[in-house]
């Protein structure tokens, strides 16, 4: 969910500079690597699959016969429903700076042009904002009050801590945040929106494997109905959840549990990781999807600035290293846009796109309230006014890329 925070006025969008930016600030400060996480030695062959009940829950990115197997049985379920078509949401990282994509939201519904989406995506702070946008504009009060919480100004409180672990601050604060908003009544909401033939997907980073993992949540929540369940489903989208918005450096890794009985421990961090945000799985860039699951709309809300802007480097390491790697962060935000807009326009869709404007006063790492709040009101605003989107129109067959 929060990214570094650098002495430069501009602010850090997720990516793999989460790491390097924090453990940047972290190491002026001579911190990391004083503390350490207990984890479990793995059972079995290292980097083996080990197959379980979250099989049927996730997926990695780099894995097209299991999307595409998943992809099948969502595509039977909508022509089942008569439903032609997806829209989609993908929402980005960007710490504090998500208040933005918040307040777009809400900005949107009150415009009268926000649509139902079919798909939404969500990665580090925009995991977090993903599950109430897909459950509609009535949920935008909690939406607004999570990004109003006065409990966020804890999130980077005691930063000596990192001398007892691997991280800047501990994650304690944000897992009751998350707890706080994600409860079963959430779970049984997104699990009656999920059966009309609607999908909300979020990312971790597995570091064992190296891999982006694609997690269904809706999934896990119509898993919460089952009899021997007893709070399972709720406590593991959570840590999906925690697991997504745990920046490397600046909060401790997830350790999620694996395997028939529990017996692996996967160690996960922010999605961010492996990319900003996604429309479609990593293997799948080069698909063209048909019948009732070709794509509609595309709409990227990216939390965070996305253009070069000039500013004064100074001579010291910190501000050398961290505006190298916000350089870093905003060239792959634009790749990645890119390669978006690739696959909208190869599908003949269009896609719209929302960033933070380059002159706004944002940190991703500024969680005071008076902070949150203008970031929440710039999103709100601008979609009101219908100024948030900056729309491209999908391609003609005849300009179209081949397939």
């Amino acid at each position: 969910m929060i990214d570094g925070r650098s002495d430069i006025s501009e602010s850090v969008v997720p990516s793999p500079s989460h790491l390097f930016s924090a453990v940047a600030a972290a190491m002026s400060l001579g911190l990391v690597g004083c503390g350490s996480i207990e984890r479990p030695d793995l059972l079995g062959a290292v980097g083996a699959e080990q197959s379980g009940p979250l099989d049927s829950l996730r997926f990695a990115s780099t894995d097209r016969a299991t999307f595409l197997r998943w992809n099948d049985s969502w595509m039977k379920q909508r022509e089942a429903r008569q439903l032609d078509g997806i829209t989609v949401l993908a929402l980005s990282g960007g710490g504090a700076n998500g208040a933005y994509g918040a307040g777009l939201l809400v900005g949107w519904t009150a415009a009268g042009t926000r649509p139902q989406f079919d798909l939404v995506t969500g990665v580090s702070t925009g995991a977090l904002i993903a599950p109430l946008a897909f459950l509609g504009s009535d949920w935008d009060d909690k939406l607004s009050a999570a990004y109003h919480d006065p409990q966020l100004r804890q999130l980077t409180q005691g930063r000596l801590g990192a001398l007892a672990r691997p991280s800047l601050y501990s994650s304690k604060p944000l897992a009751q945040i998350i707890a706080r908003y994600i409860d079963e009544t959430t779970l049984a909401a997104v699990a009656r929106e999920d059966e009309k033939g609607r999908r909300l997907v979020v990312a971790t980073t597995d570091l064992d494997k190296q891999e982006s993992i694609l997690w269904d949540l809706g999934a896990i929540a119509r898993s919460a109905r089952q009899p021997d369940d007893h709070g399972k489903a709720v406590t593991l989208f959570r840590q999906v959840l925690l697991a997504s918005a745990s920046i490397p450096g600046v909060f401790p890794p997830a350790l999620i549990r694996s395997g028939q009985h529990g017996e692996h421990v996967e160690m996960h961090v922010d999605g961010g990781v492996a990319a900003p945000f996604f429309v479609v799985p990593e293997a799948m860039n080069f698909w063209s999807p048909s019948g009732p699951n070709r794509p509609k709309h595309f709409y990227i809300v990216v939390n965070g600035p996305l253009n070069p802007t000039f500013a004064r480097t100074g001579g010291g390491f910190g501000s050398i290293i961290l505006r190298a790697y916000d350089t870093l962060s905003r060239g792959e935000v634009r790749t990645q846009i890119e390669t978006a807009r690739f696959f909208a326009n190869r599908n003949g869709a269009p896609i719209s796109i929302a960033w933070l404007p380059e002159d706004a006063a944002a940190h991703p790492l500024d969680f005071h309230l008076d902070h949150l709040a203008q970031l929440f009101e710039l999103g709100r605003s601008q979609a009101v006014q219908s100024k948030a989107f900056r729309p491209t129109p999908a391609m003609t067959a005849e300009s179209a890329p081949p397939h």
